[in-house]
C-alpha cells in the first residue's frame, strides 16, 4: 500500500514527490486499449494529442488535412505492432479519447491526493485509492 511519510513542516514539493512518482509510474506502465499496451508517457501524450488534433481537422476539411501516411499508418503498441483500428480517423480518435480520459483521471487523482496531503498537514498519508482502472 503506497504511503507518503513526510514531515508536517516539509515543503509542498517534498510532500508531493511520492505522489508524482506514483502517477508517473502509471504512465510509464502504459495504457491498455483493445488488449494492447501503449506508451503514454509525457512525450507520447503530446504525439497522440497532436495526431488527434490533425484527425479532428481532417473531419472538418479532408482536402487540406488528408488522412494519409504517416497518419493513416495507425498507432503502435509497446511491442511495435500497429493497432489496425487506429488507421482510420474515427478509430484513432476513439483511441486518443481513451488515452486522454485515462490521463485526465490520473492527473485529477494526483491533484486530489496532493490537496489532501497539504490540507491535512499529515505525517503519513495513503495515496493508493482513487486511481483509475487500466483494464
Amino acid at each position: 500500500m503506497p504511503l507518503v511519510t513526510i514531515s508536517p513542516a516539509g515543503s509542498m514539493e517534498k510532500k508531493c514527490s511520492d505522489i508524482d512518482t506514483h502517477c508517473s509510474g502509471l504512465f510509464s506502465s502504459g495504457r491498455v486499449y483493445q488488449t494492447k499496451t501503449f506508451q503514454i508517457c509525457g512525450e507520447s501524450q503530446r504525439f497522440i494529442a497532436a495526431r488527434a488534433t490533425y484527425a479532428s481537422l481532417h473531419k472538418i476539411d479532408p482536402v487540406t488535412f488528408p488522412w494519409t501516411a504517416p497518419y493513416s499508418d495507425g498507432w503502435w503498441d509497446v511491442d511495435n505492432v500497429v493497432l489496425a483500428s487506429t488507421q482510420t480517423v474515427d478509430g484513432f480518435l476513439a483511441f486518443a479519447k481513451s488515452v486522454s480520459d485515462y490521463c485526465a483521471a490520473c492527473y485529477k487523482c494526483k491533484r486530489d491526493h496532493k490537496n489532501a496531503v497539504t490540507a491535512e498537514n499529515c505525517v503519513i498519508y495513503n495515496y493508493s485509492t482513487g486511481w483509475p482502472v487500466n483494464p
